[in-house]
């Protein structure tokens, strides 16, 4: 009897976590979408008009390159 409620009790911890573990997800998820949201916001308003091309060209692999070394991959720029 003992061990069928420990495996109960086991069971609701275990979802408890699961479900916390997903809300994590939600929210960084959430938090990402934004964040790329407004960085893709500052580009287009940085160099995103045509005669600005060859100045946002050399400010895009300056940014690309600081993030890059400061956060890792996912911020390259050809």
């Amino acid at each position: 009897m003992a061990a069928e409620q420990s495996e109960k009790i086991y069971i609701t911890i275990r979802e408890s976590v699961i479900a916390a573990q997903k809300q994590v997800q939600v929210a960084v998820n959430s938090a990402m979408v934004v964040a790329y949201w407004q960085i893709g916001e500052q580009i287009y308003l940085a160099c995103g008009e045509n005669e600005r091309a060859g100045y946002g060209k050399q400010s895009l692999q300056y940014i690309s390159q600081k993030m890059t070394e400061e956060f890792g991959g996912g911020f390259g720029f050809p």
